[in-house]
């Protein structure tokens, strides 16, 4: 009985969250995996994916000047929002009243503000960078052969999805097309989000049951808008 009850209690592992998968991705990276933390294109380039390396080269490396000649210059001076006050000068060579080069507590405090979000998306870009680098080295580590940009891009305008409900549960595979579909949907990244939310999308291809997919949508609830977030 007492085994019985424990393996009821048994329960599946989570899903590592970003920051659990951006560690075990960067500790079981190879050599180009981890020094695409630090420049992106490098990883890309080591795993055979010239393009991208270029745009995520580019991408970073404009961040990267903004930091340099923008966001530097600003944040030393965050703590004190400037300390050169604005002054009227008269200019004997002109003969006219020209202002200082002042510190502009406004442009000091909103520049800083852009420049703590710069940094914070380059972290986290690394991170993604990390991870997508470590999926191509796990495709060359199985002996087949990563994508060219064009068949990303591809891939990224032909998404396919397998979509199962169990349970009352709505399920999604992405990259799967399963034989045992009973019908399948084509339609635009706008269409099936109209869709999924019970609004109008318009024509949509359907091949295989018609009624499946009126079927899918029938099982899940409208979100009202207007619901009352405190009831009286």
């Amino acid at each position: 009985m007492a085994k019985s009850a424990a393996a009821a209690l048994h329960t599946e592992p989570k899903e590592p969250n970003f920051l659990q998968k951006f560690g075990h991705d960067f500790v079981h990276g190879d050599i180009f995996t981890k020094l695409s933390f630090f420049v992106w294109g490098l990883g890309y380039i080591g795993h055979g994916q010239l393009m991208k390396a270029l745009l995520v080269t580019f991408v970073q490396g404009f961040a990267l000047y903004f930091l340099a000649f923008f966001g530097v210059p600003n944040l030393a001076k965050f703590g004190t929002l400037g300390t050169v006050k604005m002054e009227m000068v008269f200019d004997v060579a002109t003969m006219k009243n020209v202002v200082n080069d002042y510190d502009n507590s406004f442009e000091i405090l909103l520049m800083s503000m852009i420049s703590f979000i710069v940094i914070a998306a380059l972290i986290a870009a690394a991170m993604m960078v990390v991870s997508s680098n470590y999926q191509l080295q796990k495709i060359r580590e199985a002996g087949k052969k990563t994508n060219n940009f064009v068949q990303d891009i591809n891939v990224y305008l032909n998404e396919k999805f397998y979509v199962t409900r169990k349970n009352g549960i709505l399920l999604f595979y992405s990259g799967e097309n399963r034989p045992d579909a009973q019908a399948t949907v084509t339609c635009k990244r706008l269409q099936l989000l109209a869709l999924m939310q019970g609004q109008q999308a318009g024509q949509v291809q359907v091949s295989g049951d018609a009624t499946a997919l009126k079927r899918l949508l029938a099982y899940a609830s409208k979100f009202e808008k207007t619901f009352n977030v405190i009831e009286p």
